[in-house]
């Protein structure tokens, strides 16, 4: 189970990797066989000219990936990823809200990253991207058990390694 960035718990966003300036609730419409999402009005935010985005949670990974310009945001939203689209899909036949997150953009091009299956405490390494340093298993061992005291069900989480070699979970 992904978790949206709005049901984290207090532990857990206090090791957040990124800078959280928006989560906005979307709406989204059947229309034709597909799901067009609501454009939000954004108006009132003050955000910075390029933002780290998400749409539920998944980010973009095509093209420029999840950093974008913010003035692309409307575009984006009306174009999601296949991916998206499926997780929306589901998101919707749940019922469930969906959010778009918005955070500050962070470049990523010396952060490790990886892609955690954790479960009472246990972790599998679902897939990774070695960018800095190493993946030290202890450490990782270490965040399951932060995520695992903070959430009471099995979740899928996404660890950033810093140059420095503390962890941080990615929003």
């Amino acid at each position: 189970m992904l978790m949206e960035y709005a049901d984290w718990p207090d532990a857990l966003k206090a090791v957040a990797l990124n800078r959280l300036i928006a989560q906005i609730r979307l709406d989204y419409d059947r229309s034709e066989g597909r799901i067009v999402i609501v454009a939000p009005d954004l108006g009132g935010l003050h955000l910075p000219a390029v933002i780290f985005a998400k749409l539920g949670p998944k980010s973009w990974r095509n093209g420029t990936g999840a950093i974008c310009a913010a003035s692309r945001l409307p575009e984006r939203l009306a174009h999601p990823t296949p991916q998206q689209l499926l997780l929306i899909e589901r998101i919707s036949r749940a019922d469930a809200l969906l959010w778009l997150t918005l955070a500050a953009a962070r470049d990523f091009s010396t952060i490790t990253e990886c892609r955690l299956q954790i479960d009472r405490g246990t972790a599998k390494l679902q897939s990774s991207c070695i960018r800095g340093r190493d993946i030290d298993q202890q450490a990782l061992a270490d965040v399951a058990a932060l995520v695992a005291t903070a959430l009471d069900h099995p979740v899928i989480a996404d660890i950033a390694i810093i140059p420095g070699g503390a962890l941080r979970l990615s929003i």
